[in-house]
């Protein structure tokens, strides 16, 4: 066990085994006169910030269902803190105080044993590579929550709670729509790489301080395998941990997010359901999930496991069920990590690329998918409208277009920026869809008319797309 005794007196510290570092000493005794100004200062500010080992960390919100009355909640804790709890009242900026009549609600307690805690390239001074630390994780959704109702929060248990959180449930239509924030590939491995990140994030809410969530397109570490860093993941909560407080999050899997030890799974309370209901699963549960929000389907896509064996097929017949089951929303968005088209050269012929468009780009047509959001590859590009049997670009259908200077192969490939995107064409093209009651799909075709000779009797549901508009009814044939 690694003890740190302290003693200030007359500005002399004496500490027992620091961080490890500390061999043969039994104890060590810090002098400020030995010390620069700076170094002592740092030392004392980062004694000062401290926390408590029963304290809470790595503390976010998903959306997990439906946003008009749930929230999702995970956190991490030291492995002598075996039980936890949300607490959660009707109010803003609440106090502790407030907190005497709160709803409490006890979490799910999973004990993580052995993560790989940090690798040479983390550059952590004084802490040993590879050394292994096990957790408990703790996972909590609120129900029964109020549309449009601002609540405020805390997660622990008496022994140390977390710091108050807010979040505003959603409400069940936005006539002037709304915002939300997307990020990808954080994918940071140090110190330096984590305070771009976290630069960026701030940044963002900065830009938008009424964004409704954040979507992550995956890879929001660098190191995966059986010897990933959990310190990348914990420092990814920390140096963000005020922006995670307050917005929930939709997460979707990168493949540096794979790992055996699942840690991204730990970390994230999303719905399992696919897992629970596919005939194919996934490697790692809470990967592939739908969200409603507003008149928005969110289709979180998981393309980790292309090579598993009748997973296109089953990731295929999820969205057929979910696009069925949503079908009065306005927007079907799919995201995912890898990339379906991309101008960058470094992944366009990947196998994995190559064998998710040759699969999914006929689901995606045939669903009417309007909006992909996707990460991978590291640089800044809009792609569309896309026809995605021809895979080509539809001419002329997006203007208002801004010509800029790249500032470096990463940051803009195609030297342009802005636009307005017409999706009258492209997969939105004169599209008629006849589903049965129960949601399968049983005539599709093209232009104003569909012949329906060929179904039997019995109540349908017509799906006409007009522009980026969708229109339904129900028809007696």
């Amino acid at each position: 066990m690694k003890t740190i005794q302290l003693r200030l007196t007359s500005a002399i510290i004496a500490v027992a085994a620091l961080c490890g570092t500390a061999k043969a000493q039994n104890q060590i005794t810090l002098n400020e006169s030995d010390f620069t100004v700076p170094a002592w200062t740092q030392f004392c500010r980062t004694y000062g910030a401290m926390k408590a080992s029963t304290t809470p960390y790595s503390i976010n919100m998903t959306l997990n269902g439906d946003p008009t009355s749930r929230m999702a909640f995970a956190w991490f804790t030291n492995t002598s803190v075996s039980n936890g709890k949300l607490e959660i009242v009707e109010k803003a900026d609440a106090t502790e105080a407030d907190f005497a009549n709160a709803v409490v609600i006890d979490a799910n307690n999973t004990l993580v044993k052995d993560l790989n805690y940090s690798i040479a390239k983390n550059k952590l001074t004084g802490v040993t590579p590879n050394e292994k630390k096990s957790y408990y994780t703790h996972k909590v959704v609120a129900t029964g929550l109020k549309p449009g109702t601002t609540y405020s929060y805390r997660v622990g248990n008496e022994n140390g709670w977390s710091e108050i959180g807010q979040f505003t449930t959603a409400t069940a239509s936005y006539p002037e729509g709304y915002d939300f924030i997307y990020i990808t590939d954080t994918q940071a491995q140090n110190d330096e790489m984590f305070d771009i990140t976290q630069k960026t994030v701030h940044a963002a809410r900065k830009l938008v301080p009424d964004s409704k969530f954040v979507l992550c397109n995956g890879d929001l570490v660098e190191t995966s395998g059986s010897n990933n860093s959990e310190w990348e993941y914990e420092q990814w909560f920390s140096t963000m941990q005020d922006v995670w407080m307050t917005n929930p999050l939709i997460v979707t899997q990168g493949n540096h997010d794979k790992s055996s030890n699942h840690n991204f799974y730990y970390h994230f309370n999303n719905d399992t359901t696919f897992n629970a209901t596919s005939a194919v699963r996934t490697d790692m549960n809470g990967t592939v999930f739908s969200i409603v929000y507003g008149d928005a389907l969110y289709l979180v896509i998981n393309y980790e496991d292309w090579n598993t064996p009748g997973y296109f097929d089953a990731l295929a017949k999820w969205m057929r069920q979910e696009v069925a089951a949503h079908q009065d929303v306005k927007w079907r968005i799919a995201s995912f990590h890898k990339n379906m088209f991309t101008g960058s050269k470094s992944h366009q012929s990947d196998a994995d690329g190559r064998k998710v468009r040759e699969a999914m780009l006929p689901v995606f047509n045939e669903l009417g998918i309007q909006v992909a959001f996707q990460g991978h590859d590291h640089i800044y590009e809009v792609i569309g409208p896309v026809d995605n049997l021809t895979k080509t670009l539809e001419v002329g259908e997006v203007t208002e277009v801004e010509n800029v200077t790249p500032s470096g192969v990463r940051e803009n490939m195609t030297g342009k920026a802005g636009g307005v995107y017409n999706v009258a064409k492209g997969t939105q093209a004169g599209t008629i869809t006849v589903y049965t009651e129960g949601g399968a799909k049983a005539a599709e075709g093209t232009g104003n008319t569909l012949n329906v000779s060929q179904l039997r009797k019995g109540v349908y549901v017509v799906s006409v797309k007009a522009g980026n508009k969708s229109y339904y009814s129900k028809v007696m044939l």
